[in-house]
């Protein structure tokens, strides 16, 4: 299934989830920090950050995105939550006339995804991570101009890369932008997101994203690399945002050896690709689809009618396969991803990898890959520092170096 999700700026003027508690004492944080424990929905397909909002708190879950530059809360009043008496129960709305602390400050409020999604812009009070932060800007989604790309259990997104075609000369002016609003109400001090989505496991109680300048170095295997993010006010190459990078290069090596390689756009440079934790899937070239497929028992086309491809679990087993996809940042670096890594077991039992075809053509990696790395993605460096994952109940939450971490010359 081909995961449309933003609308080009080119173009543009469950069951309750479970709460757990952070391994790291919030008095041993860098200062301005904030660690959110992350959880995900029942197909598996997403990542969740808890947000309890106005007065008294109300309890509303954000997709974390890091695709997307705008974040808004869903109105229970939306005619799509109305239309159906559970569509918006799962991940919760926000009630803006029983909060005392919420203003009305603007209409139009757009959230520049396919179902264009609109409605007002308020203030109000929320806590996020166990921090509360004051007089927060945020977007109201009351109307999806296209339901017919809203399906239930309904939610809205935390969007986190930076909007340059409408940010100003930073990429960071005023708008429903959570990273800039957190560092204009001095909750974070540096405007930075960094990801431990742990192991591909339903009940995962360790992932976790990480707001300002800080990192779980606990979870990364080894030194991470830096690379800069593909310019964001490029339209064309970029889609006027941040977080994506050039990949150069990917190799399957399977079991018995053999090894299917691409390259891709000039030497050492490469062509972009969004690093997305919006999306499930990762899309990949015919040829090398057609190689990680085959290795999962495999063949054919893809099932377009699916978001995912049904395999055997027995490819689940690491020792199973020893078969893996390299991917390479140029000179910088290179995530290795564990076929087994790639197939997920749903609540019934059934298994199925997030991988997908698309042309000849590289352009956004979801969380299939991103759960293999460490990612950070630094949005005032403008560049996106990545290391082998590793999986560990040990946390080490410490700050970036100072004017953090530089892409290699």
């Amino acid at each position: 299934m081909f995961e449309f999700k933003r609308v080009s700026l080119v173009f543009l003027t469950a069951s309750t989830l479970p709460v757990f508690a952070l391994t790291t004492a919030t008095s041993k944080l860098p200062t301005s920090t904030i660690v959110v424990p992350l959880t995900r929905n029942v197909g598996l397909s997403a990542y969740y950050a808890e947000f309890q909002v106005g007065t008294p708190p109300q309890k509303v879950l954000l997709k974390v995105d890091t695709g997307s530059p705008r974040y808004a809360f869903l109105d229970p009043r939306n005619p799509s939550c109305v239309s159906g008496s559970t569509a918006c129960t799962t991940f919760g709305t926000f009630d803006n006339l029983t909060s005392s602390t919420c203003r009305y400050v603007d209409s139009g409020f757009q959230d520049a995804l396919v179902d264009y999604g609109s409605g007002d812009y308020l203030r109000d009070t929320f806590k996020l991570g166990g921090v509360s932060v004051e007089d927060m800007f945020f977007g109201y989604t009351s109307f999806f101009a296209f339901s017919s790309h809203v399906y239930p259990p309904i939610s809205t997104i935390a969007g986190l890369s930076l909007e340059c075609q409408f940010g100003g000369p930073g990429c960071d002016g005023r708008g429903a932008y959570l990273l800039p609003e957190l560092k204009n109400a001095s909750a974070i001090d540096y405007m930075s997101v960094s990801f431990y989505l742990g192991p591909d496991d339903a009940n995962i109680t360790s992932a976790q994203m990480i707001l300002g300048g800080a990192y779980d170095k606990a979870k990364v295997d080894g030194e991470l690399f830096t690379v800069n993010m593909v310019d964001p006010r490029d339209a064309e190459l970029a889609n006027s945002q941040t977080n994506s990078v050039n990949v150069t290069a990917m190799e399957f090596v399977s079991d018995g050896g053999n090894r299917t390689s691409e390259t891709y756009g000039e030497k050492n440079v490469g062509v972009p690709v969004l690093l997305d934790t919006g999306v499930a899937s990762w899309y990949m070239t015919k040829l090398i689809y057609n190689a990680v497929f085959a290795a999962l028992g495999g063949s054919g086309e893809p099932n377009r009618a699916s978001p995912y491809q049904p395999v055997d679990c027995k490819y689940r087993d690491s020792s199973y396969s020893k078969s893996y996809l390299s991917v390479e940042f140029g000179t910088a670096g290179a995530i290795k991803v564990p076929l087994n890594s790639l197939v997920t077991k749903f609540a019934d039992g059934t298994c199925g990898s997030f991988i997908y075809a698309r042309g000849d053509t590289i352009s956004t990696f979801g969380v299939a890959f991103l759960r293999s790395a460490y990612i950070i993605y630094d949005q005032e460096n403008l560049c996106v520092s990545l290391g082998q994952v590793k999986h560990s109940n040990k946390t080490e939450v410490v700050a970036f170096p100072n004017g953090g971490f530089k892409p290699s010359p």
